[in-house]
């Protein structure tokens, strides 16, 4: 009897009650987890939109809000810089041609003339003579007028800095949409250091012009921003009236540099994009 009471001990049956109560706990148990598990969707998929709507930016406290959206503390700080195109101008000397106000390269026959090619230069300067054959120096000095006159900066600067002589000459130009960063630039090719004192930059349109003033050594140069700002590069001096826009037109123009106090224009350039 022992023995067998035993036996029906070990195979005790709780019954169907029991059953029903941990089916039901079970089943308990799988909706809170599939619950769980919906509300980590939603969770991402509220997080991916968000960042998307935001330009992928995170999330902005209510005091960056109030501050304009100002990054963190010891966050750098990325500002655009508008592209500033540069025009050189030529020291190589390439040759200019006689109208460069609405001649872009020379002809053939000036070219000739440019590089004294087959003795072009004596054989004008003769035609000119009726026939007569000039000499040396009236060969090289009508070589030195075309270089001088075009605005040849290599043979200006060999001749000046052979003899110590200043040559303040306008070289580059900047362009820019922001009149902080647009400039022209002028630089002493010489040899000798010079005061730059009433001398003046005049703008394509021959509305404004910049007042320059102080000294520049010799292979020195300077900038005239349109808007000037504290720019450590910039030039002494200053403009007759501010500037709010730009004022050397991308499609190209000319820069003229002059005394104030004289009818003299010690150079003039057109440069093009």
């Amino acid at each position: 009897m022992i023995g067998s009471w035993r036996r029906k001990r070990t195979r005790y049956d709780p019954g169907p009650r029991w059953r029903r109560k941990s089916e039901a706990a079970r089943r308990r148990r799988v909706l809170i987890a599939a619950l769980a598990a919906a509300g980590l969707l939603v969770l991402i998929v509220v997080v991916v939109v968000t960042s998307r709507a935001g330009g992928g930016s995170p999330a902005t406290t209510g005091s960056q809000a109030a501050a304009g959206n100002s990054p963190a503390a010891g966050a750098p700080t990325v500002t655009a810089t508008p592209a500033v195109r540069r025009i050189e101008r030529d020291q190589t000397g390439k040759c200019i041609p006689p109208n460069p106000r609405v001649e872009r390269q020379c002809d053939s026959q000036y070219q000739d003339l440019w590089e004294n090619k087959g003795d072009a230069l004596k054989n004008l300067l003769a035609q000119q003579n009726h026939g007569k054959p000039p000499t040396y120096d009236q060969a090289l000095a009508a070589y030195l007028a075309i270089h001088l006159r075009a605005g040849d900066l290599r043979v200006l600067s060999q001749i000046t800095q052979k003899l110590k002589w200043p040559a303040v000459r306008i070289t580059a130009v900047g362009l820019s949409d922001d009149p902080r960063q647009e400039y022209v630039e002028v630089g002493n090719l010489g040899g000798a250091a010079t005061s730059i004192d009433g001398l003046y930059v005049q703008t394509p349109t021959g509305s404004n012009s910049f007042a320059l003033r102080g000294s520049l050594g010799a292979g020195q140069s300077c900038r005239i921003y349109t808007a000037p700002d504290g720019q450590p590069d910039a030039c002494s001096g200053s403009w007759d009236s501010p500037n709010t826009a730009g004022v050397w037109p991308r499609s190209g123009g000319v820069a003229t540099l002059a005394f104030r106090y004289f009818n003299f224009e010690p150079d003039r350039w057109y440069y093009w994009p």
